[in-house]
């Protein structure tokens, strides 16, 4: 896995959850290696919606973002390429696909993020 971040902005929900795939990484690296060809790695980048601060994982053509939600305690994920220029459908994605987790809701937060990126640990 690839780690590119500047934790001191990110929101303690999402820092939370990062940690879970700091805690897994060789378990993470593991799976990716015996899943057959994988396009690149796991990259874990820095993610910002002006309040919202989190992390976007990218794996091969696929990405998610998660943070926690600007207007509540929830924990808001985006199952979609964030970038305007590479997702011209960003605004039917924001409302179709944005997922909302409970307070607090770490590990399913984390699960539901293997889940679509396809690893299985």
């Amino acid at each position: 896995m690839g780690f590119v971040v500047n934790e001191s902005e990110r929101t303690w929900q999402a820092k939370c959850i990062y940690e879970l795939f700091k805690r897994h990484d060789v378990d993470i690296d593991h799976a990716l290696r015996n899943s057959g060809p994988v396009e690149g790695i796991l990259r874990i980048t820095n993610f910002e919606n002006c309040r919202e601060r989190g992390y976007t994982l990218t794996l091969g053509e696929k990405e998610i973002s998660f943070s926690e939600h600007r207007k509540s305690d929830n924990i808001v994920v985006y199952p979609f390429k964030w970038d305007e220029h590479e997702n011209p459908n960003r605004e039917v994605d924001y409302e179709h696909k944005t997922k909302y987790f409970k307070f607090q809701q770490f590990q399913e937060v984390f699960d539901y993020i293997l889940e679509y990126l396809e690893i299985e640990l």
